[in-house]
């Protein structure tokens, strides 16, 4: 009978370590848990504030490049406005030239013509003292 307490001892001795040994187990393994998600937690945490920084960073850059296209576009248009507002007169004035130049045009015209009609009773006189020439070599002849 001894022998069978003493074996009975032993298996629960067994039972009661494999239970102690199954909660230190599972204690290990919570405490790796929680840390784990601890960790991911943080990580998290420091992704989502880059992520907020770089968010607002390109916004920061965004605001910068509308502000320089805007002045930029503000520029060219008080440019325009000034150039219009300065030519209007010139305008007139520019109309005037066009006028002058017209009857400078005219009056070069009616020179090339008249040149030209001397041109060509120049060419006809020269027409008639050659046939003359040629006339007067066939009777040297």
């Amino acid at each position: 009978m001894i022998e069978l307490q003493i074996r009975l001892a032993r298996i629960w001795r067994g039972v009661a370590a494999r239970k102690v040994v199954e909660a230190l187990i599972k204690q290990r393994n919570t405490g790796a848990i929680l840390l784990q998600s601890i960790w991911r937690k943080f990580k998290a945490k420091v992704v989502t504030i880059a992520m907020k920084y770089t968010r607002h960073a390109c916004i920061l850059v965004q605001r910068i490049f509308r502000g320089h296209m805007g002045r930029r576009k503000a520029i060219k248009e008080r440019e325009r406005y000034l150039f219009g507002l300065s030519h209007s007169k010139g305008i007139e004035l520019s109309r005037q030239m066009v006028a002058e130049h017209k009857i400078q045009a005219t009056r070069l015209q009616s020179e090339i013509s008249i040149l030209n009609k001397e041109k060509q009773t120049t060419e006809t006189q020269v027409d008639k003292l050659l046939e003359e020439i040629s006339k007067f070599r066939e009777g040297v002849k």
